[in-house]
């Protein structure tokens, strides 16, 4: 399956009837044909009026331990409060480094407001204790996702497959 699709369906589970959530650019948008109709969708731009969601989603450059997050080329998230912030990545760059890395060397456009991070290779919490990997895709295996990862992850003791 291609990797953004695997993103795709995984994002789709974090959505629940009756939500109302704001997407950012990118993979995020890409959901939008698979929502059910009770889901209220706000776009996330820079001019987004402050309001309060049940789900936040972008699609970040890079992410780090902490939660913060950079945005691709330069974009901003507006003032957002959010119950649930997913970052979505390929999990490496095209080049093989990691994109969920111990501190973001790009400008940071959201300082520790990332809850979960989706990538076509895993599904990892940021918590108090820092990541844990909670899914993987299936044939992959959590030593392969450590391996592209750049920072420390703990491993849930009931990881799970994801479900796509």
């Amino acid at each position: 399956m291609d990797p953004t699709q695997i993103i795709i369906n995984r994002l789709l589970k974090e959505v629940q009837p009756g939500q109302t959530i704001a997407l950012g650019k990118g993979i995020p948008q890409l959901i939008k044909p698979h929502l059910e109709t009770s889901i209220q969708i706000m776009d996330l731009t820079p001019n987004t009026e402050s309001r309060s969601v049940q789900l936040a989603v972008v699609e970040a450059e890079e992410v780090s331990q902490m939660g913060e997050f950079s945005l691709t080329s330069g974009q901003e998230v507006p003032v957002l409060e959010a119950d649930q912030w997913v970052v979505t990545a390929p999990h490496s760059r095209a080049d093989g480094t990691p994109r969920i890395v111990q501190i973001c060397q790009l400008p940071i456009s959201s300082a520790g407001t990332a809850t979960t991070i989706i990538t076509e290779l895993a599904v990892i919490k940021i918590q108090e204790m820092g990541l844990v990997l909670i899914e993987v895709a299936p044939g992959i295996g959590a030593d392969e996702v450590k391996t592209h990862t750049g920072a420390s992850i703990h491993v849930a003791d009931d990881i799970k497959v994801m479900e796509l």
